[in-house]
């Protein structure tokens, strides 16, 4: 499987080099980003027709519901908050070729996306130094 990656801008200082989104060839876009116009512009370059959440921080999750207005695709996520048109995410669950891994640890309400030989872990590994785990959510 195909996986597209685009690179949010750097919103802060805890997002080290930006935040990854993912595109998926079937429509799916892992953690929408920040609500940055152009980020949201390559983002609807595509045919967007889920949106799935790794975690609740902004950064992953700012440009929700832009994205959904802008595309009217559902948006998952393990929490319920997070939800637009859809249920919550669940441990183990199948969508199309994805398998949701529940991962607490850097928040209570992180996932990662397993297809193939990838795992898109939101901020639960990260390409250099550590994940921060604060108390009481990680």
């Amino acid at each position: 499987m195909a996986i597209t990656r685009i690179l949010a801008p750097n919103p802060g200082p805890m997002t080290l080099d930006g935040t990854n989104t993912w595109l998926l060839p079937d429509g799916i876009v892992i953690d929408p980003g920040p609500e940055i116009e152009s980020h949201l512009d390559a983002i609807c370059e595509h045919n967007v027709r889920l949106v799935l959440v790794s975690h609740w921080h902004g950064d992953h999750t700012d440009a929700v519901d832009t994205l959904h207005k802008r595309t009217g695709a559902p948006v998952r996520a393990l929490d319920p908050a997070w939800c637009r048109a859809a249920e919550p995410l669940t441990d183990g669950e199948v969508i199309g070729d994805l398998r949701v891994l529940a991962v607490p640890g850097h928040t209570a309400d992180s996932v990662a996306f397993v297809t193939g030989d990838a795992v898109l872990t939101g901020d639960t590994v990260l390409g250099s130094g550590t994940t921060v785990i604060m108390h009481p959510d990680g």
